[in-house]
């Protein structure tokens, strides 16, 4: 089919309903055609973030973030104590619960599994501040901040790794803001894969933000992280004790019925 510039709009009108008021709403930008490898046409891509236009009221979530891909040495780890989490390894809370490599309970199955998905090069190595998203299934909101209690884990490369580039948009904060205001967007420049959603490192070029939306949160953003950072030490908190209350019903138990 011979792209030309009415049959485009009259494209555009089939996927995005209605009349287009190109010069007050819609920036084209030709170029996007080719950083896309393979053409889309889900609608609710278009609908999202289509790579068809860039509209002039947003901005793109890449202006705060940088998509790395550093690749490990495998010869510097410590396989003993290798600490190694995949998307399954992870909540919808973002919580971690990784394979440990020094349990001697972990099934030798399981571990050379993973050593072989390793030696194969599904591995990453987050550092202190990144945000990872997860490539299969980001609907189910397993959206991880490395903090100081992840900073030693590696991860699989199922996770696509943000490092910021400015001060002006929080990891930690777009972790929360990808759950909720920000979620239909994400969701909308997933890719059906094997029955279930999926994103690559090039969908994330397309993903426009509301200025008005980063606006507000720019403004707003010490007093979000200041009651975000003490709900999370909250639930820290409380998770302890939760631990320690099973922990007790369990002794309790074994106390009671001891033969």
């Amino acid at each position: 089919m011979l792209w030309t510039y009415t049959t485009i709009l009259d494209y555009l009108r089939k996927f995005l309903g209605g009349s287009l008021n190109i010069e007050n709403k819609y920036l084209f930008n030709f170029s996007d055609f080719s950083k896309e490898k393979s053409l889309r046409f889900d609608v609710k891509f278009h609908n999202a973030s289509t790579f068809l236009i860039k509209k002039k009221n947003t901005v793109p979530l890449l202006r705060f973030f940088n998509i790395i891909d550093k690749k490990v040495d495998l010869e510097s780890i410590d396989f003993d104590s290798l600490k190694y989490a995949e998307i399954g390894s992870c909540n919808e809370y973002g919580d971690v619960k990784p394979f440990d490599f020094s349990d001697k309970d972990l099934d030798m199955n399981e571990k050379e599994r993973l050593l072989k998905k390793i030696q194969n090069g599904d591995i990453q190595k987050p550092e202190l501040g990144n945000l990872l998203i997860p490539m299969v299934r980001p609907n189910l909101k397993k959206f991880v901040y490395i903090d100081e209690e992840k900073v030693d884990i590696y991860f699989t490369k199922a996770f696509l790794c943000l490092e910021s580039t400015t001060n002006q948009l929080s990891p930690l904060l777009l972790g929360f803001l990808l759950r909720t205001v920000l979620f239909s967007t994400l969701v909308g420049l997933c890719r059906e894969g094997k029955g279930y959603p999926t994103i690559k490192k090039d969908d994330l070029k397309f993903f426009y933000i509301d200025k008005e939306v980063i606006k507000k949160v720019i403004n707003i953003q010490p007093k979000l992280l200041e009651k975000i950072s003490s709900n999370i030490r909250n639930i820290k908190k409380y998770e302890e004790q939760i631990k320690k209350l099973r922990e007790e019903i369990d002794n309790l138990i074994y106390q009671t019925l001891k033969v």
